[in-house]
């Protein structure tokens, strides 16, 4: 080798020196948990904004993509979030859409209010959105004077009223409910029709109705109030088919569904308003529910909107 030249460090050296040098979120599109510690560093050596900005949105992303469910991805958080609430003491937070919100400090916020909360699986395919066909294939057809069983290809009326705004069929087809709305008062009469003699009864006289589901037998009818406006949540109710008392289980943005298969086969489907994970809006996120209204956990998969 000559005199004051260097030997060329070979390819696969320069390889070598880039991998180990370079923080995992390079080859991925979100920086782990265990990157954390690097890029608090980071946001504390560069004196660029527009790295610091970077920076911040990188940590908020690991936080609010962490499994928080999982005891052990919590517990590694902990002590992260403590360095992250001082680098935020320090003045190192950066606003997101012209201060409404701060990349860091909404990370420590959906970290306080996600850690713990169970996330299940329940394939959209176990969902029953809508209850117009029952398991024997007959439909309804609702109309605003009336109701229609189709059956074996045969239709009847099955009830007559007026101001008719949503009905059910049950799963096992021996009852549909509707509800109805009186021209005098902005209450919603909620109606029980048993298909085998077409006797009908009205059970309850609710504020409002916005949807009606059966429960998976057939046995109670679960009743969401309308929502006084589009940021609120409104009352969950469930009463027996033959009236009573109803019983409020919970409060909800939507009533979605009810779960016919699989693990949680009976429960409910419904959409909580939850803060967006940048704490600058609201967005509706499907959760599940026991028929008691004991929340099961956010459902894995299920869009937010």
């Amino acid at each position: 080798m000559e005199k004051g030249r260097h030997p060329r460090m070979s390819l696969l050296g320069v390889l070598f020196l880039f991998l180990f040098s370079t923080p995992i979120s390079v080859f991925s599109e979100i920086a782990t948990i265990q990157e954390i510690p690097y890029y608090l560093k980071q946001l504390q050596e560069t004196e660029l904004e527009s790295k610091r900005m970077e920076t911040n949105k990188i940590i908020h992303d690991a936080v609010v993509h962490a499994d928080l469910s999982n005891k052990k991805t919590v517990k590694t958080l902990e002590p992260f979030i403590a360095r992250i609430r001082l680098t935020i003491q320090a003045g190192f937070d950066r606003p997101y859409l012209e201060g409404t919100s701060s990349w860091l400090q909404s990370a420590v916020d959906y970290f306080e209010r996600e850690k713990y909360r169970p996330i299940i699986n329940i394939p959209m395919e176990e969902w029953t959105t809508t209850q117009t066909s029952s398991q024997d294939g007959s439909q309804i057809s609702i109309f605003p004077e009336k109701i229609v069983l189709i059956k074996e290809g045969q239709a009847r009326t099955i009830a007559e009223s007026s101001n008719i705004h949503e009905a059910v069929i049950s799963p096992d087809s021996k009852k549909v409910a509707f509800f109805r709305r009186s021209e005098e008062t902005p209450t919603a009469e909620i109606w029980v029709v048993h298909l085998k003699n077409l006797k009908r009864k009205k059970i309850i006289t609710v504020p409002s109705c916005q949807t009606l589901l059966f429960s998976l037998n057939g046995d109670h009818l679960f009743i969401q109030e309308k929502p006084e406006n589009n940021t609120s949540e409104s009352k969950i109710l469930r009463i027996s088919t033959g009236g009573g008392k109803a019983k409020t289980i919970g409060k909800a943005r939507s009533l979605e569904a009810v779960v016919t298969t699989g693990k949680y086969r009976g429960g409910l489907v419904v959409t909580r308003m939850t803060p967006h994970h940048l704490g600058v809006t609201l967005q509706d996120c499907p959760v599940a529910w026991d028929e008691a209204g004991k929340e099961w956990g956010r459902i894995q998969g299920a869009a937010c909107r």
